[in-house]
């Protein structure tokens, strides 16, 4: 069954004014996005050994548009740069309760990725902010934070920086 038909037959049941097709349909449609849903910010993978005394980060930038229909949304990643930082973010107080916040400052490495794809980065535990960059004339620079142990192989997509 393809998610035309899927939806049209959620859709006839919620309109069948019955308790039951109500109940039905409510229960395809928590089923729907408990199946589509992505896993959180920073997952364990196991697929791949880590070097000796290294850890690995792999994941890639989420874009701002809508996510496609499950299952095609499995890597709805935009191009740029992503650039590993060395360290902590820190907050800077601008005045009035309001703070900034304030990135390091010392590139460790730099990856081009294309749409769809994924970066891949061999690092020494430690802190780091992983930030990502857009072509022009895009001024959003997302960014997320990991910690990372001797032996690690996590996946850490950085989020969209878009406007709530």
């Amino acid at each position: 069954m393809d998610a035309g038909s899927s939806l049209s037959a959620v859709h006839w049941l919620w309109r069948s004014r019955s308790v039951w097709g109500r109940v039905i349909a409510a229960l395809g449609v928590l089923a729907t996005l408990v199946s589509c849903q992505t896993s959180s910010a920073v997952s364990v993978v196991s697929e791949t050994p880590s070097p000796v005394g290294k850890a690995i980060v792999t994941g890639g930038i989420v874009g701002c548009s809508a996510p496609l229909p499950c299952p095609y949304n499995a890597a709805p990643y935009v191009a740029g740069i992503v650039t590993v930082l060395a360290g902590h973010v820190n907050g800077h107080s601008t005045g009035c309760g309001t703070s900034t916040d304030v990135l390091p400052t010392t590139v460790v490495t730099q990856q081009s990725v294309t749409t769809y794809a994924e970066y891949r980065f061999v690092l020494d535990p430690g802190s780091y902010v992983l930030q990502a960059r857009f072509p022009p004339p895009s001024k959003v620079a997302p960014f997320t934070s990991v910690t990372l142990r001797a032996g690690d192989n996590l996946r850490v997509d950085i989020p969209d920086g878009c406007p709530s």
